[in-house]
């Protein structure tokens, strides 16, 4: 067994010289002058030499580009007569440096589990939630412990929002927020949560519970947006990172696609016989992943087509499936992961990549770390974190999300955030219809009918070039003239049937009430009020 470790391309500064210039006389200390200055804009890239022509062309600047991406995803390569599914955690952590080793760690909690686990946007901080009250957020890279509570309650989900320093925690009767400190800062008005996700660039936090209601609350602002009902029972939520489409696997085996716009489900797929337990989309929002109560695991093509790929028949019921940045897929069962490169979702092939076995403890929720080969696992005895080579993308744009952002560099950044937000209203099954040219909107009748008038009216104009003048204009008062008789006529029909039916309805009644009267008066007879006191016959 072999790992190919990230390559870095790194300048060779040996033979330049810092402190002398060209002549060999000793430099003056020139001043730092700031970045931006020597920055050049992404339109045109103006080189430092002089003799060199200026670059226009996107493609050109793109492939120049590269050298800013110096790091490689590195997999396991394996030797002759040897399968990769059969290697352990112990010869991995064996084979790569010290630091990585340390990324491999095991934290004993079997109190409060269950586990739900979630990681913040730059891979940098771990949430953990026990089924039975205990939440704790953790910097898992320098292995500190930044707040702990118990909240003596059930807890069925957990979820970072746009920053490590405000989670949301769908407890037993409502939703939560609380800060990094674990205080309290707004209760949702949101009854029996079950599930939870969080669309960063629309700051909605998207809840969802068994009975199918779907809501979505805004929390910057701390109100609800809308809220829809699928009016099925629901075991899983998902997002489509590409569209911020939400998918709602539900109890009839169909995975429904919802956006805040719609009362009714954009896409419905019938994706399973069974119900569909876990649901997940890659990160280019290009295929789904399914798996159900049938032991089946199905990948679809989410692009146009919606069309079934690939299928894989497990032993068991998959408990939690996950999708790394570079497309390497996890699927949780009783006590193991088993994990597939590229299974599919880039065209390869079915092979089993890896797979770790739990010693104890029971899987409950798995999540890859973004930019690191590393896997959380929750499950009933605490958490895990192993290694799986290749899974993490090894270049991150720091304008995005930057794992090794200072204070100040996080505020500017959430500052940002907020004047870039998106609109709900702009959630859509195709994101590239934004910018398109709206299409014209359709005519009404009335719209047709005036139409057609005036190409008759045109079409008469030029039969009657020459003849008397004024014939088109009394032509077109004939027409709305015989038009308004028409109608006129149909609205007095309509009106004379109706008295006539409800004057016929009033005979019928009468009538009936009449002939109740009588059979009542045939039954009792004549009143006789001393009839009581005579004697009766034997």
């Amino acid at each position: 067994m072999s790992l190919t470790n990230r390559s870095s391309s790194e300048p060779d500064l040996a033979n330049q010289s810092r402190n002398h210039n060209s002549k060999g006389t000793k430099s003056k200390k020139n001043k730092k002058k700031p970045v931006r200055n020597n920055v050049n804009t992404i339109d045109t890239f103006t080189p430092r030499n002089p003799g060199q022509k200026p670059i226009s062309d996107v493609k050109t600047i793109v492939a120049n580009s590269n050298i800013l991406l110096p790091f490689e995803p590195g997999y396991i390569e394996p030797d002759d007569n040897e399968f990769i599914y059969k290697i352990t955690q112990d010869q991995i952590v064996n084979a790569v440096d010290i630091q990585t080793s340390e990324k491999v760690f095991d934290l004993d909690l079997n109190t409060f589990g269950p586990y739900t686990i979630d990681y913040s946007r730059n891979g940098k901080y771990l949430l953990l939630a026990g089924e039975k009250g205990h939440v704790a957020l953790i910097d898992w890279v320098k292995k500190e412990l930044l707040s702990e509570v118990q909240f003596k309650e059930t807890i069925y989900d957990i979820k970072f929002l746009h920053s490590h320093q405000m989670f949301a925690v769908a407890q037993k009767k409502s939703t939560f927020v609380y800060d990094e400190h674990g205080v309290e800062l707004h209760r949702l008005p949101f009854n029996h949560p079950k599930y939870l996700d969080y669309l960063p660039y629309h700051f909605l936090l998207v809840l969802a519970n068994e009975d199918g209601e779907l809501s979505y609350l805004d929390s910057s602002l701390g109100e609800k947006v809308v809220t829809h009902n699928a009016k099925t029972r629901v075991h899983c939520l998902a997002q489509n990172p590409n569209n911020a489409v939400m998918m709602m696997g539900q109890g009839n085996g169909c995975v429904t696609m919802w956006a805040p716009n719609s009362s009714k489900p954009l896409v419905k797929m019938f994706c399973h016989k069974s119900p569909v337990r876990c649901v997940t989309v890659n990160s280019t929002g290009q295929y789904l992943v399914t798996a159900g109560l049938d032991n089946y695991t199905r990948v679809w093509d989410l692009r146009n087509t919606y069309k079934h790929l690939l299928t894989f028949e497990t032993a068991a019921t998959a408990k939690s499936i996950a999708v790394s940045q570079r497309g390497m897929l996890g699927i949780s069962f009783h006590d193991s992961i088993h994990f597939w490169k590229n299974m599919g979702l880039d065209g390869a092939d079915k092979s089993q990549y890896i797979r770790h076995n739990l010693g104890t403890g029971r899987v409950r929720d798995i999540a890859f770390c973004p930019f690191e080969d590393v896997l959380g696992i929750g499950h009933s005895a605490g958490f895990s974190s192993v290694l799986v080579p290749g899974s993490g993308e090894p270049n991150f744009d720091t304008s995005e999300v930057n794992p090794f952002q200072t204070k100040s560099q996080r505020r500017n950044a959430e500052v940002k955030m907020l004047l870039d937000k998106i609109p709900a209203d702009m959630i859509l099954l195709d994101p590239t219809a934004i910018g398109k040219v709206a299409p014209e909107p359709e005519e009404k009748e009335s719209d047709l009918t005036a139409r057609a008038i005036k190409d008759t009216l045109t079409s008469r104009k030029k039969k009657s070039l020459g003849k008397t003048p004024g014939r088109a204009v009394s032509n077109l008062s004939r027409i709305v003239v015989d038009r308004r008789r028409t109608a006129l006529q149909e609205q007095m029909n309509k009106e004379f049937i109706k008295e006539i039916q409800k004057k016929k309805k009033n005979s019928e009644t009468k009538k009936k009430r009449k002939k109740v009267a009588e059979t009542v008066e045939e039954e009792i007879g004549e009143f006789d009020p001393l009839a009581r006191f005579k004697k009766q016959k034997k």
